[in-house]
């Protein structure tokens, strides 16, 4: 050391100041490492949280359009089923009252044959009054006149 400099003396209140301003430097730069880990460390989760959240996007995304998809073609399949299936109860339906109608047809001839044979049978029936009528008035009129 040089001796042209007068020695200083280290007193306890001079360390303690040392300590002092030592541990405010600390703890500033310490706060400042904080501060500057917690900013890296919520940039870093929202980037992460970010591509989670575009990750997830997607994937429900097309799970959702895959979902659609399966539901348009079973629904699809199934409209053509009850499609085809209505299709054949109305070929069912009409196969029978086709034949429902080709019996009443049947039976209106019938009906009709019988209502012939009874004007047949109702006109025999005038015709034999008639007859009977004629000869009774023709006997009475001989037993008149005679």
């Amino acid at each position: 050391m040089d001796n042209n400099q007068p020695q200083k003396e280290l007193t306890l209140v001079d360390i303690a100041e040392l300590i002092r301003v030592s541990a405010d430097e600390t703890r500033n730069l310490l706060e400042a490492k904080i501060i500057s880990s917690v900013k890296a460390s919520e940039t870093a989760l929202e980037a992460k949280m970010i591509s989670s959240i575009k990750a997830s996007k997607t994937a429900l995304e097309a799970k959702m359009i895959s979902s659609i998809k399966a539901s348009e073609t079973a629904l699809g399949a199934k409209i053509d089923s009850s499609a085809a299936e209505l299709a054949a109860m109305t070929q069912n339906d009409l196969l029978r009252l086709e034949s429902k109608i080709t019996d009443l047809g049947t039976e209106i001839k019938e009906v009709n044959l019988n209502i012939e044979e009874i004007k047949a049978n109702l006109n025999k029936k005038v015709n034999v009054i008639d007859n009977n009528t004629l000869i009774y008035r023709v006997e009475k009129l001989e037993k008149k006149f005679a």
